[in-house]
């Protein structure tokens, strides 16, 4: 009587199983994507050569935005500074249009 209800429950499962298989055989599998940080983004325009020029925060955040990430203009210091602090880039004050900013350059 057991092993009759016990092979019912198996029959049952192998044939939910086949259908899935089925159903999943069609379907493309989904590309997993990783996803940058802004410190990755700032050190691949490093390696583009966008800071061989002095660049302020205004054009790195807009050459963000064009890669795709929405910085805040108050957030990128924290991305910044410790890219200074580790050398994989510098900066200095600067004079522009009567205000003093600081610059980036790698």
């Amino acid at each position: 009587m057991i092993d009759k209800e016990i092979q019912k429950v198996l029959e049952d499962h192998e044939r939910r199983i086949s259908r899935l298989e089925k159903a999943l055989k069609g379907k493309p599998e989904r590309a997993t994507r990783v996803k940058k940080s802004v410190t990755d983004l700032i050190i691949e325009l490093k390696n583009e050569e966008f800071f061989k020029e002095e660049r302020t925060i205004s054009q790195i955040r807009d050459a963000l935005h064009t890669k795709g990430a929405i910085v805040k203009i108050e957030s990128l210091p924290a991305y910044l500074l410790p890219l200074v602090r580790s050398g994989e880039l510098k900066r200095r004050k600067k004079l522009i249009e009567k205000k003093k900013v600081w610059v980036y350059f790698a």
